[in-house]
């Protein structure tokens, strides 16, 4: 390659390093959930049958937060409350204390599942001594 190819190339990717976040923030992020949807739609179907058994095992307390944030339906913030309620009573419930059938986890999560299995353990056998633990303390 010759001295003045060289000086060519580096002009060329000097530009496009300027550019680079101004086409990553104005089309970046679309093409990205497009191309995630396109090649995962399919594929995540662990994930969105946990998701479906994630809102009706825990639909009473989904519907506790809908109520609660009822002034909040108008101003589309109720999507931000579902969010959080999966992100900590889905997540924390799902994962650690949901016990009907076979451990049905996200695709996300599959290497993950001996280790979760682990900490849910761990987490019923602190549940069980904490709550010895009160027993003992109230009888005294």
């Amino acid at each position: 390659m010759e001295k003045t190819d060289m000086c060519t190339l580096d002009t060329i990717n000097f530009r496009l390093i300027q550019v680079a976040p101004l086409i990553q923030s104005t089309v970046g992020l679309d093409y990205k959930r497009r191309k995630f949807a396109m090649l995962h739609e399919e594929q995540l179907k662990h994930t969105w049958e946990w998701i479906r058994t994630m809102v009706v095992t825990q639909q009473h307390r989904l519907n506790a937060i809908t109520e609660s944030h009822g002034s909040l339906l108008a101003t589309g913030d109720c999507f931000e409350a579902h969010i959080l309620f999966m992100k900590t009573r889905a997540f924390v419930d799902g994962l650690l204390f949901y016990s009907r059938g076979s451990l049905n986890m996200p695709e996300i999560l599959e290497l993950d599942t001996q280790r979760i299995l682990e900490i849910r353990q761990e987490a019923k056998c602190l549940v069980i001594v904490s709550a010895l633990a009160l027993h003992a303390s109230n009888a005294v």
